[in-house]
């Protein structure tokens, strides 16, 4: 089975409970986005012995919101995708498929690994996730092409199958980005996926490129790898246990396709860790690069695990890449940190990938939360994405931080704002730290985000996630808008 590096891994033992004493300032929500009429910034997804749980969201042309998640249904419990699209005052789009909510009753393999891309030309939907061939009882990555309607056009299949076995051909889905034609619509989407090979401790990186054209249609680009897939693998460890586990893809300025994971390495006195590690491929699918974090001889702690990835440019820099990482707040601690690095692509090197040793502190920018308490201590922080604001090349990063509360756990929305040099922008954030916290209700503290849109050309700002309500025992998707000066202006009090 694969392993989730995903803020959401631990869902299923979320038990909340009500708190008190907590002293926290909260950060806003633009009030106008509401569904209900309760002008709060936000909207629900539930129903009644149902579980909706948020993945992922993006802002289309027409700046209408696209949600992605799934639900639970039947008496078994059974998961399926559910796609939403709301208006921007936060009322569903009932021109989009049932109401604004479509609901595809196939349950993924993995229920929380769910990305969805959309088209600028015609503002169709992609979905990628994991689905179970009921065939051959495989994990394969599948796409669903949706239009604008909510009408399913097409559903694809990626099977790597690179084990020897039937039991041995398990591929999971990571992540996804597209490229698309302003003029006739067509496009692709390159797709990063966790591939077996000989076992469920022996992965690679698998990369696939599916083309898509304005009528509904899926298929592979022969001319990337002659069959549209490719693997890398880094393979760490000296016990076989070479499990590389892809969670990001990006596309750079020469048209090359960068796969970011981690790499188990099993290294430290815990013998557990991971690093980061990458593999660049042309456009002919074939790897012209691949580097990682790993560090020959390291005795102490190093789980660096890979969450996302982002590619900017600067008048200096040129091309950068910055990584998003959760790592230990300190070595063999079971809470982690946000981390974020800097690579800029050296053109006069063959192209590689250089770490900006001047970025932050020697580097690396950390970034760890306090709980909400008089007397806070540290949480344990999930950071679930980020990206560059291009005005100024500040960076955004959101997530999760974590903590108990008398052996309950609790949780909020977690963001942070870095100049471009890595540093955080203390002129931003609560108390000037250029950190800030937020929650849907700061009674109960239950609140997992899992993914963030900025509109293209504006400053809206959407997060989407799982709200645990208990005092009705429901888990719902949660949509919510934040504040435009929250996120975007220079300073917040």
């Amino acid at each position: 089975m694969s392993q989730n590096f995903s803020s959401l891994t631990f869902i299923i033992l979320f038990i909340f409970s009500t708190n008190q004493g907590l002293c926290a300032t909260i950060g806003s929500f633009d009030k106008s986005f509401s569904q209900d009429g309760n002008s709060d910034g936000w909207d629900f997804i539930n129903q009644p012995n149902q579980n909706y749980f948020g993945l992922d969201t993006l802002i289309d042309s027409q700046k209408r919101i696209v949600v992605a998640g799934t639900y639970t249904y039947g008496a078994s419990a059974q998961t399926g995708i559910l796609i939403a699209r709301y208006l921007t005052s936060g009322i569903l789009d009932t021109s989009f498929a049932s109401n604004g909510i479509l609901k595809y009753p196939f349950p993924p393999s993995d229920p929380f690994i769910i990305k969805i891309r959309h088209n600028p030309f015609d503002d169709s939907i992609f979905v990628g996730y994991t689905a179970l061939n009921n065939s051959t009882g495989n994990s394969d990555v599948s796409l669903l092409y949706i239009d604008e309607t909510g009408l399913i056009l097409d559903i694809f299949t990626i099977a790597f199958d690179l084990g020897s076995g039937n039991d041995r051909k398990d591929d999971f889905f990571a992540d996804m980005k597209l490229h698309h034609n302003n003029i006739s619509g067509s496009g692709f989407l390159i797709i990063a996926a966790e591939v077996e090979r000989s076992s469920a401790t022996d992965t690679d990186f698998g990369i696939a490129k599916v083309n898509f054209d304005s009528s509904g249609n899926f298929s592979f680009e022969t001319q990337f790898s002659s069959d549209g897939m490719s693997n890398c693998f880094h393979d760490h460890n000296v016990n076989g246990l070479n499990q590389d586990i892809a969670t990001s893809i990006s596309i750079t300025e020469e048209m090359n396709y960068l796969v970011g994971g981690s790499a188990f390495e099993g290294n430290g006195d815990d013998a557990n860790g991971w690093n980061l590690a990458f593999c660049e491929f042309n456009n002919a699918g074939a790897i012209i690069g691949k580097w990682s974090t790993k560090i020959s001889a390291t005795q102490g702690d190093s789980r660096e695990e890979l969450v996302d990835t982002v590619i900017g440019r600067s008048s200096q820099d040129g091309q950068y890449l910055l990584t998003l990482s959760k790592e230990p707040e300190i070595d063999f601690s079971v809470k982690n940190d946000f981390v974020v690095r800097k690579y800029i692509r050296n053109l006069l090197n063959q192209g590689v990938w250089d770490e900006d040793i001047n970025f932050a502190s020697s580097g690396i920018s950390r970034i760890g939360f306090n709980d909400p308490f008089i007397f806070p201590e540290t949480t344990d922080d999930q950071p679930a994405q980020i990206f560059i604001k291009s005005l100024d090349q500040s960076i955004i990063i959101v997530g999760n931080s974590n903590w108990q509360d008398n052996g309950n756990d609790k949780s909020y929305i977690s963001l942070s704002k870095l100049r471009s040099n890595g540093l955080l922008n203390t002129s931003w954030g609560s108390n000037s730290t250029g950190k800030e916290h937020i929650s849907l209700d700061t009674n109960t503290f239950s609140d997992i985000c899992a993914g963030f849109a900025q509109g293209v050309g504006s400053e809206e700002f959407y997060v989407t996630g799982t709200n645990f309500d208990f005092t009705n025992n429901t888990i719902k998707l949660f949509i919510a808008n934040i504040a435009h000066e929250f996120i975007f202006s220079n300073s917040f009090e």
